[in-house]
């Protein structure tokens, strides 16, 4: 488990989910620190924590195949009772790993959550023209990176990429989530914010993703869309990280506010 603590009493723990084909140095730009959520969040007062997903580098090993989405978030929900029961929590996910955050907040597995902060995922799965469901590698590096410019230098050096092999789970989840999607974001009853990239393709015109993402939260206080411009649908190692991490930690200090949480 890879986390980093601000030098005071942490205001609350932002955890941190990335997406398929990814690790959790997703969130700790190698190549540009200034676009780091967890160094952008610690400075700001927020311990951060972003695991290897089941199935992914660390927890490869243990859990070779992945998990099941439902199943993975009862284990974080596990692990953050375990090691971060002393304070509030925001959930923060990225593609794939924004389906578990939603599974896991929808679900009650984090007793002390005050808010769920999501990028990359929509409704329903565009696969464009793909009749058969398969992409080729390019289309799939435009739909992951849309353009080599949204990053900075180094970024697809070898060695610097956080990414490994995508586990069977992920894709499973990012097809299925159509079917579960009312039932889920319909039991989310913390403030939620989703993000999309302005380059992403994976879920259609974001006009009306925006608007059935938005709708499908019926229980929560507060919902916000919004999308990032200057971005591809993995945000947080491109040039926009900075602006979205910025807003991620705003948004938290907004759940605190909501939850009648003034911890200085």
């Amino acid at each position: 488990m890879r986390f980093a603590e601000p030098t005071r009493p942490p205001r609350a723990t932002l955890y941190a989910l990335h997406g398929g084909g990814l690790v959790g140095d997703y969130w700790d730009c190698r190549v540009d620190p200034s676009l780091s959520l967890l160094r952008t969040g610690t400075l700001l007062g927020f311990r951060v924590a972003c695991p290897d997903r089941p199935g992914y580098r660390a927890n490869a090993e243990a859990f070779p195949d992945g998990l099941p989405v439902a199943e993975e978030a009862a284990l974080h929900g596990a692990t953050i009772a375990e090691l971060f029961d002393d304070g509030p929590v925001v959930l923060v996910g990225q593609s794939a790993g924004a389906i578990v955050s939603l599974h896991a907040a929808a679900n009650r597995e984090v007793s002390a959550l005050v808010g769920l902060d999501y990028s990359g995922v929509g409704v329903r799965l565009d696969l464009g023209s793909a009749s058969d469901g398969k992409l080729d590698k390019e289309e799939m590096w435009r739909r992951n990176w849309a353009r080599r410019e949204l990053f900075p230098p180094g970024t697809f050096d070898r060695g610097a990429l956080p990414a490994a092999p995508t586990i069977g789970p992920d894709g499973v989840s990012a097809r299925e989530v159509v079917d579960v999607f009312a039932e889920l974001a319909g039991a989310v009853e913390v403030p939620v914010r989703v993000t999309f990239a302005d380059n992403e393709r994976w879920w259609g015109p974001l006009d009306s993703v925006r608007a059935e993402v938005a709708a499908g939260f019926r229980a929560s206080p507060s919902v916000a869309t919004h999308v990032e411009p200057g971005a591809a649908h993995n945000i947080s190692i491109g040039y926009a990280a900075r602006s979205y991490h910025l807003a991620v930690v705003a948004f938290a200090e907004r759940c605190l506010t909501a939850a009648g949480l003034q911890v200085r």
